[in-house]
């Protein structure tokens, strides 16, 4: 079993809404944007004008990949949603999210 594999058992197989804003916990507070059409963004939360902007898909049920625009950049890895918290597990890396407010 895999770290990503027991990391997902304990907090729930990427069962939740994904839609929406997130701000990471690291990263410099980025802030990740789902869209429901499967659009996304990453931006910095004090500079709403820079933005990369790509496109994600869910597959099965805690995986997802992140395309981003222009097709030279790919993420495939795991998600997670529990506590209010969404943790995403790409390129072997996991970052913590929580609900953007701003």
């Amino acid at each position: 079993m895999t770290l990503a594999t027991l990391l997902l058992a304990l907090v729930g197989c990427g069962a939740g809404n994904i839609y929406g804003a997130w701000q990471a916990q690291a990263m410099d507070g980025l802030v990740f944007e789902f869209e429901k059409d499967g659009g996304f963004s990453v931006r910095q939360p004090d500079d709403p004008g820079n933005v990369l902007r790509g496109s994600y898909t869910l597959v099965g049920e805690a995986g997802i990949e992140i395309l981003l625009e222009g097709g030279e950049e790919r993420f495939s890895g795991t998600y997670a949603i529990a506590s209010g918290e969404l943790v995403l597990i790409l390129s072997g890396e996991r970052q913590y999210f929580s609900r953007y407010r701003g």
